[in-house]
């Protein structure tokens, strides 16, 4: 598998790259009314209203910080939809060995978060891997895709 790399405050976490369409830098965006604190917007990716979550938010309770290696990591989200991930850190890609993703343990944690995937060591570093399908309840779904 290969990964993008991204970290949050101290931690690492990683994305399958096969849920990213592209990586764009941090832009600007309009505010999505009822949208919750960790939805800051939508934006115009090629012609397509893209929602952005901010993954740092979701996790940390605190927004991702306006640096230059902070980005958006465009994904697919189901079979029509994309999805903007703002990203802290977003600046490496990683090749995870098969193994370590099919032999990983679980961690213990336990999380109500359910996009929480596995915790692996790559490159001598733990990452949890994220769950994009899992990142948006149902109802933020409903208030941030139109239709």
């Amino acid at each position: 598998m290969i990964c993008l790399r991204f970290k949050i405050s101290n931690s690492f976490y990683g994305l399958d790259c096969t849920d990213i369409i592209e990586v764009v830098p941090r832009i600007g965006m309009t505010a999505i009314v009822g949208a919750p604190d960790y939805v800051p917007g939508y934006f115009n990716y090629r012609g397509k209203i893209v929602p952005v979550a901010d993954v740092s938010m979701l996790v940390a309770g605190q927004a991702a910080p306006e640096r230059l290696s902070s980005r958006i990591a465009i994904v697919r989200f189901g079979a029509e939809r994309c999805l903007g991930l703002l990203l802290e850190g977003a600046t490496e890609v990683i090749v995870v060995d098969d193994a370590a993703i099919t032999t990983a343990q679980s961690s213990g944690i336990l999380t109500e978060a359910d996009f929480m995937g596995r915790i692996i060591v790559a490159g001598g570093e733990t990452m949890q891997l994220i769950k994009v399908m899992e990142l948006l309840p149902e109802e933020v779904r409903n208030t941030v895709f139109m239709g």
